[in-house]
Parts: structure tokens; C-alpha cells; sequence
């Protein structure tokens, strides 16, 4: 079995490369603000949209996903921190989404679930 901060990491990576391979590009990985931080910012192939992602690292297929997870005071967290970020770079009129990926590793194998428009806009 692969240790917790090692499967994050490889965890991380096999999510980034995801992205990367269906055109994504990756604008910044673990966005702070006071309240709360966005995994990835990426905008998608045509650059008409920015995607803030939330990530999660799972050992075990049966956990609930991150949409099941997330209350209302965390979601307004997640829309607080994203319009912060659209302040902070000016991005003015511009399309954005909250996606989830998800990756579940088990010995030498994984697999992603991803899931767009995961909270309303």
C-alpha cells in the first residue's frame, strides 16, 4: 500500500496530467485567499471560460463524492474565493465553472471522475 502523502502526490500529478491531456491549461494549483483555497484554476481548450477544480485524492471507490460533501457555507466559501480571484486578475465578463475531479487509487491502479458544474453560478 502506498502512504497517505505519497498517494496524494501521485494523486495530484495523474490529475494534472489528465487536465493537460485534454487541453487544459493550468492558470494556478492551490489558490488562496483568507477563506478558503481552489485546487486548480485552468481555463479549457478555447480559453472562454476559467474552471476552478476541486480536487480529491481517494484510496476507497465507495466514499462519497466531493458534490455530496459540500454544504452551503463551503460552497459560498468555493464562489467567495473564485470571485477574489477574478478580482485579483480582472477578469471582467468572463465565463466560469466549479468542476470536481476525483481519483481513486488502489495498488497500481486508478481512476478519474470528473464531474462539471458541480455548484450553480
Amino acid at each position: 500500500m502506498i502512504p497517505n502523502q505519497r498517494m496524494i502526490s501521485l494523486g495530484k500529478r495523474l490529475i494534472l496530467q489528465y487536465l493537460l491531456e485534454r487541453k487544459y491549461i493550468i492558470l494556478e494549483k492551490n489558490f488562496k485567499s483568507a477563506h478558503c483555497i481552489i485546487d486548480i484554476i485552468a481555463t479549457n481548450y478555447d480559453r472562454d471560460k476559467i474552471v476552478f477544480i476541486k480536487t480529491k485524492v481517494r484510496k476507497d471507490l465507495e466514499q462519497k463524492s466531493i458534490k455530496d460533501k459540500v454544504e452551503d457555507y463551503e460552497k459560498n466559501k468555493i464562489k467567495d474565493c473564485a470571485r477574489i480571484y477574478m478580482e485579483k486578475k480582472n477578469l471582467i465578463n468572463v465565463k466560469y465553472t466549479f468542476d470536481e475531479i476525483e481519483i481513486f487509487i488502489c495498488r497500481n491502479r486508478y481512476k478519474i471522475i470528473y464531474r462539471d458544474k458541480i455548484l450553480e453560478i
